[in-house]
């Protein structure tokens, strides 16, 4: 199994939540063979948003994490399924961010499971969602 992490579960292991940084080590444990990727990515909308609230000290770890994680683009059948989820939860009357939509597309197209401590931002019901318990 493949995981797309959310932009929270990257910041809480940058920051050293030790709960966090068992859960990637966990999930890391998950492939199969030495020589197979690692079965963690993110979008590059998580990357954006990280890097956007990464302090100067954090850069190093930042990059380090970033560097060995499977980085998904979004592309036009991402773009297509983020607007045909806003539009969806908009006749409903829910109001999702934008980065929340992409992320969530490109989980649905990858067929990856997403990792979050905010579920409630993705209520879509065709995605796969992973969501630990967190101990803050």
């Amino acid at each position: 199994m493949a995981y797309l992490l959310d932009t929270d579960v990257l910041i809480w292991h940058l920051r050293g939540h030790p709960p966090t940084v068992r859960l990637l080590e966990n999930l890391a444990q998950e492939r199969r063979e030495p020589e197979e990727a690692l079965p963690l990515g993110c979008s590059v909308i998580s990357v954006f948003e990280v890097r956007v609230g990464m302090q100067p000290e954090e850069q190093s770890a930042t990059e380090g994490l970033l560097n060995i994680l499977e980085t998904y683009s979004v592309d036009k059948i991402m773009a297509h399924r983020a607007a045909d989820y806003y539009h969806s939860f908009a006749r409903q009357g829910v109001t999702l961010h934008i980065a929340d939509l992409l992320i969530a597309s490109t989980a649905l197209v990858h067929g990856l499971t997403l990792v979050t401590y905010n579920r409630r931002h993705f209520p879509m019901e065709d995605i796969h969602i992973y969501e630990p318990m967190p101990e803050f």
